[in-house]
């Protein structure tokens, strides 16, 4: 999924991860994260520093899980941008299709 983190406060805010939540059809959290700038760009280290009230740049994030799913399961998740110490955690739900590998 192509996600952007908002920084709602007056000072810099800085990224270093997203997570990922499964909520349906089974509870758990990823495993695994790829981040990509492009589909064919690898992101090594994610660093995105946010200015104040600001947006950053598109992000893909590909969350990895233990269970499988079939190729014609929806599914429902939440995503939350990690930062910082202090920095606070807002989980988004978000609808989902999984992918046939």
């Amino acid at each position: 999924m192509t996600v952007v983190a908002e920084n709602p406060q007056g000072e810099n805010a800085f990224v270093d991860a997203f997570e990922v939540e499964m909520l349906e059809p089974f509870p758990a959290p990823a495993v695994r994260y790829e981040y990509r700038s492009t589909p064919n760009t690898a992101i090594a280290h994610l660093a995105l520093n946010i200015p104040g009230h600001g947006v950053s740049d598109p992000v893909i994030v590909i969350a990895f899980f233990d269970h499988h799913l079939p190729y014609t399961s929806t599914c429902r998740a939440r995503m939350a941008a990690v930062g910082r110490r202090g920095f606070r955690r807002r989980w988004q739900e978000f609808c989902c299709a999984a992918l046939k590998p």
